[in-house]
Formats: structure tokens, sequence, C-alpha cells
């Protein structure tokens, strides 16, 4: 499966206004694949910081769910770009290889669009990914 056949697979089963795809390596987060390249760039970083979202999503390799703007401040540096967005929930997905975490799938939209069903469904849907560059 592409990424672009996730996306679009994603948008059809469970909707986002933005959809990114991050490899994890160590110290950063670095953007492979966005819907929105001129907001979202691929190859944008982002420092990993040590956050309830790193413990859950790439220590633990469990999916992290924001339900609101409330919780996209308390979850990311990045919140005002975000919300500028009109996206205020989300969905992060870990993507495992070996039992560890190497990158992200990330589905952002309004304000409480995703829930615990919605966690089950996304994480049945990645299949196969392609390998993260």
């Amino acid at each position: 499966m592409t990424f672009d056949s996730l996306a679009a697979l994603m948008q059809r089963e469970l909707g986002w206004r933005l959809f990114t795809v991050m490899r994890h390596g160590g110290a950063f987060n670095q953007r492979v694949w966005s819907s929105d390249p001129v907001a979202y760039p691929p190859g944008g970083r982002k420092p990993v910081r040590d956050t309830a979202w790193t413990r859950v999503l790439l220590r633990q390799g469990r999916p992290f769910l924001c339900r609101d703007a409330a919780d996209i401040r308390a979850h990311f540096a990045d919140a005002a770009a975000i919300i500028a967005l009109g996206c205020e929930s989300c969905l992060n997905l870990p993507v495992l290889r070996g039992g560890r975490v190497v990158g992200t799938v990330n589905l952002l939209d309004v304000a409480h669009r995703y829930d615990a069903v919605d966690l089950d469904a996304a994480v049945a849907l990645l299949g196969d990914l392609p390998e993260l560059p």
C-alpha cells in the first residue's frame, strides 16, 4: 500500500483534514508524507520531547487520541498551527517493525471527530504500510 492509497482509505473510512506520516528516529520525528505539503511539508522535523504523547505512542507503541483543542494544546508544541488549519482532534497511530516504533500515521480533523472506536478501526486499516524512507 502506498501513502497515497492509505490516505485515501483513511479519508473514506474515518475522514481527516490533515493526514501525515512521520518516521521516528531517536531525537526527532521526520515527516515523510503530508496531505498538506504547504503547511506541513515532507522533510519537516519535530524534536521528540518527554510528553504523554511520546510515552504512549513512541515508547509503549499504543495509539494516541486527542479529542479537542485543549488536548491539542496540551500535547503539541505546534498547537497554534494545527488549530489554525481547523484541526482540533487527532488520531496518532504507531507504525511498528519488529515490535519497535519506527513511525506514526496521523489523522487530524475537527473537534470530537475521533473516539476509541475510531482507534480500533484505524489500527485495522493500517495493514501493510510501505517502508518509511
